[in-house]
């Protein structure tokens, strides 16, 4: 039984049913541990897949008839704000075409045709940097829990050490009403 702390899911957003099953095939005989998920349309069985699962990787065609794929791709991040994108298209893109993704999520561009041997690179070497990266911030959390930690012990010290003093300003106050 797999691990599924181990499992990698994948979403692949393609028009085209034959690309689908070339990019399915490629990757599943050279990569271990993949959910994969096929879409061939933008519909409301893509957005349940992407909200009820963290999804790791979106392989997304930026031509999808009346859909642009890097629009589409900002939609999905929201849902899964750590999740990396893969996009392909046919066409001729610049860096300036996915300005938006730049310091918010880890993205790379192929450019069609694309070989099996390419695929299979680009999406082990998205994995592995993803992978490295989601550690990292796994140690910033760490990092920021443990500092969190310190600062509520020193919050919860103060506030006894304050209800310490109300109880002896108290306790004073009492003892004056006392002796008259």
């Amino acid at each position: 039984m797999k691990d599924k702390q181990q499992e990698y899911t994948i979403v692949i957003i393609e028009d085209d049913r034959s690309t689908v099953l070339f990019y399915e095939k490629s990757l599943k005989r050279t990569i271990d541990d993949l959910k994969i998920y096929s879409f061939t349309e933008v519909s409301k069985d893509l957005f349940t897949t992407v909200t009820e699962n963290h999804i790791n990787l979106f392989i997304v065609d930026i031509h999808l008839g009346k859909h642009n794929g890097i629009d589409l791709a900002t939609d999905l991040q929201l849902s899964n704000p750590d999740s990396t994108f893969l996009f392909i298209s046919g066409y001729k893109y610049s860096s300036d075409d996915f300005a938006y993704f730049d310091g918010k999520c880890i993205y790379d561009f192929m450019k069609k045709p694309v070989t099996s041997d390419e695929l299979t690179i680009r999406v082990k070497a998205l994995i592995n940097i993803s992978k490295s990266f989601n550690k990292f911030l796994g140690y910033i959390k760490a990092m920021q829990d443990e500092c969190i930690d310190l600062k509520m012990d020193a919050l919860r010290e103060k506030y006894f050490a304050m209800v310490k003093q109300d109880r002896a300003m108290i306790k004073g106050l009492m003892s004056k009403l006392e002796i008259k």
